[in-house]
């Protein structure tokens, strides 16, 4: 009887330590930066691209070169890297830092003024 008991209560902890892993992924998902660079080129779109690729765990998971948006995400969205302090240095190589500024977009935002600056 005790070992029923016993195997009851390991299910259900595994049970509980599972759903408040997954509540806690959807809850607080990978933090994005959102970069706006002036005078954008393809080519430091495709070097940050590669740079980024380079041990960084980072990706460039959205890029608009008309709009000079690029979002940078983590590789991996469970893995807690900060983007801001990942890719510093991938961004000081490919482009100067005057010329990139931080964006507070969603995806959606950051699709709409590419969108804005392809028809112009």
């Amino acid at each position: 009887m005790e070992r029923n008991a016993f195997f009851k209560g390991l299910i259900v902890s595994t049970f509980l330590l599972i759903s408040a892993i997954g509540l806690h992924a959807q809850t607080n998902p990978a933090s994005t930066l959102t970069l706006r660079v002036d005078g954008l080129t393809a080519q430091e779109r495709d070097a940050l691209t590669e740079d980024l690729r380079n041990g960084t765990g980072l990706q460039l998971a959205y890029a608009c070169v008309p709009a000079g948006l690029l979002v940078i995400a983590p590789a991996d969205p469970l893995s807690g890297i900060d983007p801001r302090s990942a890719a510093a240095a991938s961004i000081g190589r490919t482009v100067t830092s005057a010329r990139a500024h931080e964006e507070n977009l969603t995806l959606q935002q950051v699709e709409a003024r590419c969108t804005n600056a392809r028809n112009q």
